[in-house]
């Protein structure tokens, strides 16, 4: 068998003097099967699998963006907002050809929205950020693995989880 593969990834990162930050990053990914013949035992014939698109464990598009703000206090320290969300084509964890019908182990297109909220004291060797991840409590398979011995095994990335982070950097 012979396999051509295509993609191409964007990043960029708009920064200004005054503490605003944009990011974005966009990716595409093809696989196609240039040449594959195979043998179908239940038929007795040969397949000319040539040309079909292959359902390779990733999805064909992705797109990331987010964009924070710092604000300067009177103090010297600084607040700083962010928010980012994060979206995927569709993908099959059973693989096979991206023509024929999605299996019960498809993951759907999805979108993922982030948010985080930092302090930093005027010497910078504080922080203190409050974040949300899967703020929108989205879904997510993280594996899905079909067996004729244990049947379907499916996991699942965590759902909207909220915390506080402290960071203190010592010797500076």
């Amino acid at each position: 068998a012979e396999v051509e593969i295509r993609g191409v990834e964007i990043e960029t990162e708009l920064r200004t003097e005054r503490g605003f930050v944009f990011q974005a990053a966009a990716s595409y990914l093809r696989n196609e099967f240039s040449e594959y013949r195979s043998f179908d035992p239940d038929q007795g014939t040969d397949l000319d699998l040539s040309n079909r698109n292959i359902a390779d464990l990733t999805p064909d598009y992705t797109l990331n963006a987010a964009v924070q703000y710092s604000f300067n206090l009177s103090d010297g320290a600084s607040i700083t907002p962010r928010f980012g969300v994060y979206w995927q084509d569709d993908y099959d964890y059973i693989g096979g050809f991206s023509d024929e019908p999605p299996s019960e182990c498809n993951q759907e297109a999805y979108s993922k929205l982030n948010a985080r909220i930092t302090w930093q004291s005027s010497d910078g060797d504080r922080l203190v950020s409050l974040f949300g991840t899967n703020v929108s409590d989205e879904l997510i398979l993280h594996t899905c693995i079909e067996s004729g011995i244990t049947g379907r095994r499916i996991q699942y990335k965590p759902p909207a989880r909220w915390g506080i982070e402290a960071t203190f950097l010592f010797g500076r």
